[in-house]
């Protein structure tokens, strides 16, 4: 069996067609979530996701993007570049994508090579974001009972293993917003049973050239758009940013 374990797209296309030209032959595709929320391209990500992936679990900024457009609200100047961002994703998603991502599943079960996987986007439990250091205690404090050989998950854009007592733990990194200290996207494959992490370059300065469309700020921008090129997100200049806003509001 052969497959390609990927997640956190994260509205970025180029990243995403980047990943699945790069991949070799495969007899499935398991994306774990987060299709959309902080890129240019959320309707070609979905519509692409559901044309090539064989399952998909459902990511936090999925559904996020979700209740936007259930429950719409109208973006006003005063908004900040985020809130802006994601009325401005929920605006380019059609009722068909967002019917998809509101019927997708938070786990997927699956039976590979005669070992126990389970998809996620995140850990089952709530908790501490589990990064590539976190201790055994902090990872098993956000596990329940249920057993696996292998869990799959995304969320901090980080891609790492652990050896737990119940299983090895795999986060896959990130497609389309890596924080892994590089500008590329990286993904995971599964052959025979064995996992191993890749990465491919892509075009980020046409996903740079696509945000120049969307209604948001030039700081704001810049901010993006030397994340993608670094692989790295400096969170306290991003929460310095959203104060600035919020108090200029």
């Amino acid at each position: 069996m052969r497959a390609l374990v990927l997640g956190d797209i994260h509205a970025n296309l180029a990243a995403l067609t980047a990943v699945l030209e790069a991949a070799p032959a495969v007899d499935a595709i398991y994306c774990l979530g987060d299709l959309v929320g902080y890129g240019p391209n959320p309707r070609e990500c979905v519509e692409l996701i559901r044309t090539r992936a064989d399952q998909v679990v459902f990511g936090n900024h999925d559904q996020e993007i979700v209740l936007v457009c259930r429950q719409p609200t109208q973006d006003t100047p005063r908004d900040t570049d985020s809130s802006k961002w994601l009325h401005w994703t929920a605006r380019q998603l059609g009722a068909d994508d967002v019917a998809y991502l509101a019927s997708l599943p938070e786990e997927v079960e699956l039976k590979l090579d005669r070992k126990l996987v389970r998809l996620r986007h995140d850990l089952p439990l709530p908790g501490p974001l589990i990064m590539p250091d976190a201790t055994m205690e902090q990872i098993e404090a956000r596990l329940d009972d249920r057993a696996f050989d292998f869990m799959f998950v995304g969320h901090v854009h980080m891609p790492y293993r652990r050896q737990l007592n119940k299983g090895q733990l795999i986060d896959v990194g990130s497609v389309g917003q890596a924080e892994h200290g590089e500008g590329n996207a990286a993904y995971a494959l599964w052959v025979d049973g064995q996992v191993s992490f890749h990465r491919t370059d892509y075009d980020l300065e046409r996903t740079i050239r696509d945000m120049r469309a969307l209604p948001l700020s030039q700081s704001y921008l810049q901010f993006w758009s030397e994340f993608w090129r670094k692989g790295f997100v400096d969170r306290p200049a991003l929460g310095r940013l959203a104060r600035g806003q919020d108090a200029a509001r």
